[in-house]
């Protein structure tokens, strides 16, 4: 059996706010899950959260439940072999994403 761990920190003081564990392969039905956990818990979310390029989908993007989060979510992989620095090809898939791939290319996405 495989399993997918999640965790949640907060960057300030380096504590884990949130975790689960599950046998979901993909990162990216777990990110609201992990940011309403954190709501629950102790932790009070910046106005900014950051994800890896696991939670880059329509659904994470867009989801209603976040929709007061400034998410900056980072961009689909780049393919094997790459170096750092290539450019990711993959086109949006929707407006959301591209509406991300631009924020993620502009000065704030620099600054993250």
């Amino acid at each position: 059996m495989r399993y997918n761990e999640q965790i949640a920190v907060d960057p300030s003081p380096q504590i884990t706010v949130a975790a689960d564990v599950t046998q979901q392969a993909n990162d990216c039905n777990q990110f609201v899950r992990m940011v309403l956990a954190m709501r629950r818990g102790l932790c009070r979310l910046r106005p900014i959260e950051m994800a890896d390029p696991g939670n880059f989908s329509e659904d994470n993007l867009a989801s209603p439940e976040l929709a007061d989060l400034d998410r900056y979510i980072a961009r689909g992989r780049a393919k094997l072999g790459a170096l750092p620095g290539d450019p990711v090809t993959r086109a949006p898939q929707s407006e959301a994403e591209n509406r991300m791939r631009e924020k993620l290319n502009g000065d704030a996405g620099g600054r993250r």
